[in-house]
């Protein structure tokens, strides 16, 4: 660009000592390259916008028809489903050869600038040639400038549509980085490309960070432009206990735990840690002090034992002793390449029962203070339930706060948390409960009678 942009001037300088009137209108096409590379800001922002907005709804169907194909599939939505993809890659074919033919447009224009420039000095040159003023090394001189001169006014239109069209890709990343500094996404980092990526520490544990109790004090969220959401949780976990939360669809169990964990907005409240308040949930509860199972486990295109260790120095011992408390090793030995065994997109290769243990084994894999799982047994049958809470509590020391509507949990639990939209109407054992709260009783009638049990005994532990 510098010695295009040098080259440039001395070649302005020397045609304006020649004819400064040719220079002048020779420009224009020129500089009408930049002009009209401005003017277009606007649009080419929008063609780059709805291009990039609908290849990501391509790619995001993709994921969620692969996500959902039992269900597509029970309910014979195929046509449906493919008809819709149909449209959405209409969509984007059509924004996809819009923004690509304006950008060829352009550049196009810039590239024939020099083409125009020379017809314009023919044309005002044929009457200076016929009387001399104008030599035919002149035009020549000014031919051979024009072939090169487009390049300063090319290279800046492309760079403009260019930094336009990246403008788009900056704000979808940004919004992706949640509040992060804008030089982040951009910031400069060691890709690794010829040498393995070092494994990270794990982040060191000192005293202050081993719980002896979690306590929330009025927290409440609210989803923006909708009344769902919770108001005014209290909630206290102790060192060792098993803590379930528990409330009919819809209220707001998933949301208590996200608020918790800081991965929801909250309106108010405290979350206190070992007597000390958490600022920011959202970096203090993580692995070691915390680990999440969410409802529905997002796992990676890799093998299973990178899924267990997830970017982490994790040794053989531990990842075995993970797969073991999550109840998971007899399917790992069924698999052909075991722990080497390639998942697919989104873990795909492995049923939803599955895919909820193996979360399960990344979070023991990590070895946190608390474990918080949201329905993680949803997807598991009775005696694969109770198995797993029977090893985690005989085979380690565990805190856990769990999100459950099944019996096994509900006998586990040392306290229960009843929540009914968004509030705590109820708190105790489960003898106290089945004995005080009519919401516990539907409760527990609605959990099914598939431990062959119509009342609780008392957890012993």
């Amino acid at each position: 660009m510098t010695g295009t942009a040098v080259f440039t001037v001395i070649a302005v300088a020397i045609m304006s000592s020649i004819s400064p009137l040719i220079t002048v209108v020779v420009l224009l096409p020129l500089a009408a390259t930049v002009a009209i590379t401005r003017m277009m800001t606007s649009r080419i922002r929008r063609y780059r916008r709805a291009y990039r907005e609908s290849t990501a709804a391509v790619t995001s169907f993709i994921g969620d028809a692969f996500g959902a194909v039992l269900a597509v599939k029970v309910h014979a939505a195929e046509p449906p489903v493919a008809g819709h993809f149909v449209e959405l890659g209409e969509t984007r074919r059509t924004a996809a050869v819009r923004d690509r033919v304006f950008s060829e447009l352009l550049l196009s224009y810039s590239t024939n600038a020099g083409n125009i420039g020379i017809g314009i000095v023919l044309l005002l040159s044929v009457t200076a040639m016929r009387s001399g003023e104008f030599t035919v090394g002149e035009f020549a001189l000014f031919a051979s400038y024009l072939t090169w001169l487009p390049g300063l006014p090319r290279w800046l239109g492309w760079m403009m549509a260019r930094h336009r069209q990246a403008g788009v890709s900056a704000m979808r990343m940004s919004a992706l980085a949640e509040g992060a500094p804008p030089g982040a996404i951009v910031a400069p980092v060691d890709l690794h490309l010829d040498r393995p990526a070092p494994m990270p520490d794990p982040p060191p544990l000192d005293a202050s960070d081993r719980l002896e109790r979690l306590t929330v004090l009025g927290l409440t969220a609210r989803y923006p432009r909708s009344r769902h959401g919770i108001d005014g949780i209290d909630l206290a976990v102790e060192r060792g206990s098993f803590t379930v939360i528990t409330g009919r669809v819809g209220s707001g169990k998933t949301t208590l735990l996200r608020a918790l964990l800081g991965l929801t907005p909250t309106a108010g409240g405290e979350i206190i840690w070992n007597g000390r308040i958490v600022e920011d949930p959202a970096s203090f509860l993580v692995p070691p002090r915390c680990a999440y199972t969410p409802q529905a486990p997002r796992l990676v295109s890799e093998t299973l034992g990178a899924n267990i260790a997830l970017g982490h120095a994790v040794d053989a011992p531990h990842v075995t002793q993970s797969v073991r408390l999550a109840v998971i090793e007899d399917d790992v030995a069924e698999m052909e390449l075991g722990l080497e065994t390639m998942l697919g997109p989104r873990g795909v290769r492995l049923s939803g029962g599955q895919i909820q243990r193996a979360a399960a084994a990344r979070m023991y894999a990590r070895q946190p203070e608390l474990l918080v799982f949201d329905d993680i047994s949803s997807a598991l049958d009775v005696e694969t339930e109770r198995t797993l809470w029977e090893r985690l509590f005989a085979e380690r020391e565990a805190t856990c706060l769990v999100v459950s509507n099944r019996r096994a949990a509900y006998r586990r639990a040392d306290r229960i948390v009843v929540l009914h939209a968004g509030r705590v109407i109820a708190s105790g054992t489960l003898d106290q409960l089945l004995r005080d709260s009519e919401e516990m009783r539907v409760l527990w009638e609605q959990a099914g009678e598939s431990d062959g049990a119509s009342v609780a005994p008392t957890p012993s532990r």
